[in-house]
C-alpha cells in the first residue's frame, strides 16, 4: 500500500501547482469579483496539508489546529468567492470566526479527549455545510445560457460533500482508523479530494472566462452597432466642399452639367440646409418703396 504521507504531499504539491495558476491567470487577463478568494483557497489547502505533513515533528495539538482552521476557512473562501461571483454580495465576516471556533473546540478532541474521529467529524460537518451552500449558489445563480459550468461547479462541491462526510461516518464507525493508516478508505478519500480540487480549479477559471468572452462579445455587438449607426447617419449627410463657381450678377450656381441653378435650390438639394425667405431693409427701399416709406425707412 502507498505512504498516506506521500499522498498528503502529492496533494500539497497539487493545491500550490492550481494556486499558481490561478495567479498566473489573473496576472495576465481580466478577473472579476471573487476570483481572489477561490485563488486565495488553493494555497490554502496547501497550507493545511503542510500542516497535516509534519505532524509528528510539530506538537500535534499545533497541527490539529492549523490542519483544521485551513481547511474550515477554504470552503468559506470558496462560498465567499462563488457569492462574490455570482450574486454580487459577500458572506457576511462572522462566518470567518466559524474555523477559529472549530479549532478550539477540535483541541479539546486533542488535548483533554484523543479522537481523531470526533475531529474528523466536525470539520466533515463545517465543511459539508459550506459545500451544499457553494453547490446551491452555483446551481441557482447559473445563467440562462452556457450554464453547464456552473452545473459542473455545484456537482463537484456536492461530490466533495459525499466524500468528507461518507469518511467521517465510516471513521466514527471504525474509530481505530487512523490518519496516516494506509487503508483503501484513506487512499480512496484523498485521491477524490484531489481530483474535485482540480475540477473546481478549473472550474472556475472557466467561469471567469466564460464572463470575459461574454463581456466581449457584447462589447463587440456594442460597437457593431454603433458602427452600423454611424454609417446610417456618414450616408444621409449630405456637404458642399471645393470650388463653386457662382454667377457675379445673379448668384446662381453652375451645376456640373453646365446648367445655372439659383443658390438656395443648389445648397437645399446637396446639403441638410433649408431656407426661409424674408427681405432685408436695403431691398426693402430698392423694391419695395412705398412699404419702405410706410416703415419710417428713410
Amino acid at each position: 500500500m502507498l505512504d498516506i504521507r506521500t499522498f498528503i504531499f502529492c496533494n500539497m504539491v497539487t493545491s500550490v501547482f492550481l494556486g499558481a495558476a490561478l495567479l498566473f491567470y489573473k496576472t495576465h487577463q481580466k478577473t472579476y469579483s471573487g476570483f481572489d478568494q477561490w485563488m486565495a483557497g488553493s494555497f490554502l489547502i496547501a497550507a493545511g496539508y503542510l500542516a497535516m505533513a509534519v505532524r509528528g515533528a510539530a506538537p500535534l495539538w499545533a497541527s490539529v489546529l492549523a490542519a483544521n482552521v485551513c481547511f474550515a476557512a477554504v470552503v468559506l473562501l470558496r462560498l465567499d468567492g462563488s457569492l462574490r461571483f455570482i450574486r454580487g454580495v459577500t458572506l457576511p465576516r462572522a462566518w470567518y470566526l466559524v474555523p477559529a471556533a472549530m479549532g478550539m473546540v477540535n483541541i479539546y478532541f486533542t488535548a483533554v479527549q484523543d479522537s481523531g474521529a470526533m475531529r474528523n467529524l466536525l470539520l466533515s460537518v463545517v465543511m459539508s455545510i459550506a459545500g451544499c451552500a457553494i453547490a446551491w449558489v452555483c446551481l441557482a445563480g447559473a445563467p440562462a445560457r452556457r450554464h453547464a459550468v456552473y452545473r459542473v461547479t455545484g456537482g463537484l462541491h456536492l461530490v466533495f460533500v459525499c466524500v468528507q462526510m461518507a469518511r467521517a461516518i465510516l471513521w466514527i464507525r471504525n474509530p481505530e482508523y487512523e490518519l496516516f493508516q494506509a487503508t483503501m478508505v484513506n487512499i480512496v478519500y484523498f485521491t477524490a479530494v484531489t481530483l474535485v480540487d482540480v475540477g473546481v480549479a478549473l472550474s472556475f477559471l472557466m467561469m471567469n472566462s466564460q464572463r470575459l468572452e461574454t463581456e466581449l462579445i457584447a462589447s463587440e455587438e456594442h460597437l457593431a452597432t454603433t458602427l452600423a449607426e454611424l454609417r446610417e447617419t456618414m450616408s444621409e449627410m449630405k456637404t458642399l466642399s471645393g470650388l463653386l463657381p457662382i454667377c457675379s450678377y445673379c448668384r446662381r450656381i453652375r451645376t456640373d452639367d453646365g446648367s445655372w441653378q439659383q443658390l438656395d435650390l443648389y445648397v437645399k438639394q446637396h446639403t441638410e440646409t433649408d431656407f426661409s425667405h424674408g427681405i432685408c431693409p436695403e431691398c426693402i427701399k430698392t423694391h419695395l418703396p412705398d412699404i419702405a416709406r410706410e416703415m419710417g425707412q428713410p
